[in-house]
């Protein structure tokens, strides 16, 4: 389930040499941000895994278009994503 799908991101960071901490730390925000961008249209209720692994795509690519300063990972696709203003870090948005 989601959980799974959380393992594989982490464990995707961690094979590409990210310290386990930062790993864990930058897979819960992106499988936050999937989760965020898949149940965009949806909802919440009734989300499966295969929804949230086909939205980690699109949330690392808008993770990595913010960290060159092009978009905001918290607004990815248009839906604010549920991330603390404070755990962001990764733009200069201003949120």
């Amino acid at each position: 389930g989601a959980g799974d799908v959380l393992t594989g991101v982490i464990a995707s960071l961690v094979g590409q040499k990210l310290p386990a901490l930062e790993a864990a730390q930058l897979g819960a925000y992106i499988h936050g941000l999937a989760g965020d961008i898949a149940s965009d249209p949806e909802g919440e209720l009734g989300m499966t895994a295969g929804e949230l692994v086909d939205s980690l795509a699109a949330a690392s690519s808008n993770l990595s278009a913010a960290a060159v300063g092009s978009a905001c990972p918290r607004r990815a696709g248009g839906v604010t994503a549920r991330v603390p203003r404070s755990a962001c870090g990764v733009c200069t948005c201003g949120e």
